[in-house]
């Protein structure tokens, strides 16, 4: 089946998916045949072709941690990090729902309600200024330490953080973001070389 013949029949290609517009279609079955690029939309005087052009995806905004208790969670995190709250919400009754760690521009969310098992290999990776005492200051908070994974640990809700150096990796940060964080732009040669690999530097 062509893209003319999909477009007599009314169907609308959008990923993998065939929308029939209206019932008396027969079901498309071969959906390899079906545009990932362009979408055929039913109209009332015929069909047209729409351009579906998909966006860039350009950093994280934010993730979300599920925890038990965000109280308990900011106690934990705050003996192993310096950071600020950017904001924090309760609930009628007063208790903690969720709480924002600032990171410059970007946050880390702590949210009440732990649904999943414990991390295995799923982790969330941190960037640090300087991460030399940053499992001791882990282990001390009691944070479980996986073996053989230098610079992980498990929070008491079962998250799995890898630390980074912000030296030592290609994520930066915008000179303004850096300044109010009181963060240094510098960064080791090797991590200089991958940016310029990849057209960052």
């Amino acid at each position: 089946m062509n893209d003319a013949s999909m477009a007599d029949l009314g169907i609308f290609a959008h990923g993998a998916t065939a929308i029939a517009a209206n019932a008396d279609i027969p079901h498309v079955e071969d959906l390899s045949e079906l545009s990932w690029s362009f979408g055929v939309m039913p109209r009332t005087s015929g069909m047209r072709e729409i351009s579906m052009t998909k966006p860039k995806l350009i950093g994280v905004n934010h993730v979300a941690l599920e925890v038990d208790d965000v109280d308990a969670a900011l106690e934990f995190y705050g003996e192993i990090f310096d950071f600020q709250l950017r904001g924090s919400h309760r609930d009628e009754s007063g208790v903690l729902q969720r709480a924002f760690v600032d990171m410059g521009d970007q946050f880390l969310a702590l949210s009440r309600g732990r649904t999943q098992e414990r991390d295995t290999n799923r982790h969330l990776g941190l960037v640090v200024d300087d991460r030399s005492s940053v499992m001791d200051l882990a282990t001390a908070a009691g944070a479980i330490v996986p073996e053989g994974r230098p610079f992980n640990f498990l929070d008491p809700w079962g998250n799995h953080v890898e630390i980074v150096e912000y030296r030592e990796v290609q994520f930066t940060k915008s000179a303004a973001v850096l300044k109010a964080l009181g963060v240094s732009a510098d960064k080791t040669e090797a991590a200089k070389e991958e940016m310029r690999k990849n057209g960052v530097l």
